[in-house]
């Protein structure tokens, strides 16, 4: 896996996600290894999980989850990132946008749930401009771990994302005139 420091286990039987931007911890996800359950500690203001590693000449996938992006890296695709503290949260958007605005390709890979919608819909709004953004479709999985877990290849999806007529997404970029 890439940059594996950013993952690490605790006394408490967690798996802890560390966010960081510029190399600089913003906050820390706990996740429960045995009952579904996050618990979290917020430092700075709330970035992208891993958007420190991002190439901006590659496609940049966002998540809805880190299991997401380690199910995506586990298949050698190591340009993912997860929102932070769920599907609802867009802070992070203020922070990151500058970054965001770099690459030419984002692919949405939210879940295909209720709360994975409402993200892509948000994100539609938000996210910067770019020269291609597409969302994938997980047809009858959930996101991309119940793929990685179905022995499916996640690449495929990738490769089928659906592209996003910029008419269907608003820049609320400022003017810089």
């Amino acid at each position: 896996l890439k940059n594996t420091f950013d993952v690490c286990s605790t006394r408490n039987n967690e798996t802890a996600f560390i966010y960081r931007k510029g190399f600089n911890v913003h906050s820390i996800k706990n996740r429960n290894n045995t009952k579904k359950g996050f618990t979290a500690k917020k430092l700075r203001e709330l970035t992208l999980w891993k958007l420190d590693f991002a190439d901006t000449e590659e496609a940049l996938i966002i998540c809805e989850g880190e299991i997401d992006v380690l199910s995506f890296e586990e298949q050698g695709i190591n340009n993912a990132v997860s929102v932070p503290f769920g599907s609802n949260a867009f802070d992070w958007l203020e922070t990151d946008f500058h970054i965001l605005k770099k690459f030419k390709e984002i692919i949405i890979a939210v879940d295909s749930d209720e709360a994975g919608n409402e993200c892509k819909r948000e994100l539609l709004k938000r996210l910067p401009e770019v020269d291609s953004l597409k969302c994938i479709d997980w047809g009858e999985y959930k996101d991309a771990n119940e793929v990685l877990l179905d022995g499916g290849d996640i690449q495929s999806y990738i490769d089928g994302a659906k592209d996003v007529d910029h008419q269907y997404y608003v820049n609320l970029e400022k003017d810089t005139d």
